[in-house]
């Protein structure tokens, strides 16, 4: 945990430093980002990814601008789509360090590429919105689409995930006493933990027995929670109502959770949202950021490994592959998870490495 923080705190400072070099509706930018709970090693590449291209544009003279933090809005408002394309071949074809192997090699790979094209496509969304600019040539523009084989991507998932029924035990159980007992010197994450660790453990536990989405999760209220029939009712992406069925050991956790919940976080009749914080006195719907974080928190000290994440996303993952390990249906993992594409949902059906050697082996 420690570790994370002083990372967030050397990507904020960096990114704090580039900013004054920049012009002030990169600032602007940056600080509408901030709001929005991002990390802050993603702002940094953000910051990084736009001040790299208004260097380039001064470089190829598109821009009127000598120097690249004297760009103006009304510069950016004249860019049109080929100036895009231009700058992708440039990305594609410019010599670039590889750390690696210690020399030079030619071009970005077109993930990367892709990367950098969307931090650039946030900042010009965000200035059309604000109605700083009337054109915005990234709106729709076309990204690099980028293949993968099904056992390509089933093992880059299993890569993220937990990958086995005991690794999904352990970290429940983890989160249920064993982060208690490492942070037991420190006072503050102890109080913390103990006055959040009913909430946590169903938040976790909820995404591990039922694959709920994020957004699903911070937009559930009370009255959509049936705990007799182990279902909640959400709202899938295109505003779709649907229902989803949650683990028996979800339902523990969440009603242990919900036993706990009003006199712990002063709520009252009109807190109606499942997942809420309370912070110094006053009781809001959980934050997607405070989500995030705290499955960080708990993985950050259950791994010592400062490389490996967690994130809602891959709990969900987590959830699909043991629903296809234990060889449901394709149509009933498809319907749980919600997608609208049967395509998305094989990717976790595809045999893992660890099935494969075994069928190797067998010969």
């Amino acid at each position: 945990m420690a570790e994370m923080l002083e990372r967030y705190a050397k990507a904020a400072t960096k990114a704090e430093k580039k900013l004054p070099l920049l012009p002030r509706f990169v600032e602007s930018f940056y600080d509408k980002k901030i709001a929005e709970d991002i990390k802050p090693s993603t702002l940094l590449g953000y910051i990084e990814d736009i001040e790299n291209f208004f260097k380039w544009l001064c470089a190829e003279s598109i821009v009127s601008s000598p120097t690249y933090h004297e760009i103006t809005i009304s510069m950016l408002d004249k860019l049109e789509e080929s100036d895009f394309d231009r700058y992708k071949r440039f990305l594609l074809t410019q010599k670039v360090q590889n750390e690696l192997a210690k020399k030079k090699k030619i071009g970005l790979a077109k993930v990367t590429v892709n990367r950098k094209l969307s931090s650039l496509k946030m900042l010009f969304n965000y200035l059309y919105k604000a109605g700083d600019i009337s054109n915005n040539p990234l709106f729709d523009y076309k990204m690099f689409e980028i293949k993968k084989t099904p056992s390509q991507r089933a093992h880059e998932i299993m890569e993220k995930i937990l990958p086995t029924d005991d690794d999904i035990t352990d970290f429940l159980d983890f989160v249920r006493q064993g982060y208690k007992n490492q942070i037991e010197g420190n006072k503050q994450a102890y109080g913390h933990y103990i006055k959040n660790r009913e909430r946590d453990i169903a938040i976790i536990s909820l995404f591990l027995g039922s694959g709920i989405r994020l957004v699903e999760l911070l937009e559930l209220t009370l009255d959509k929670v049936d705990l007799n029939e182990r279902k909640l009712k959400i709202v899938r992406k295109g505003d779709k109502a649907d229902v989803i069925y949650f683990t028996k050991l979800a339902h523990q956790d969440l009603i242990q959770y919900l036993r706990i919940r009003n006199e712990r976080y002063n709520c009252d009749s009109d807190t109606e949202h499942v997942f809420i914080s309370a912070y110094k006195g006053t009781t809001s719907p959980i934050k997607r950021r405070t989500v995030q974080s705290i499955i960080e928190k708990y993985m950050a000290v259950y791994s010592q490994d400062t490389s490996r994440s967690l994130s809602p996303h891959k709990l969900r993952h987590s959830f699909a592959s043991l629903m296809a390990r234990k060889g449901n249906d394709i149509t009933i993992i498809q319907q749980q998870l919600g997608h609208s594409d049967p395509s998305v949902t094989r990717q976790y059906i595809h045999v893992n490495s660890e099935q494969m050697k075994n069928a190797i082996d067998s010969l």
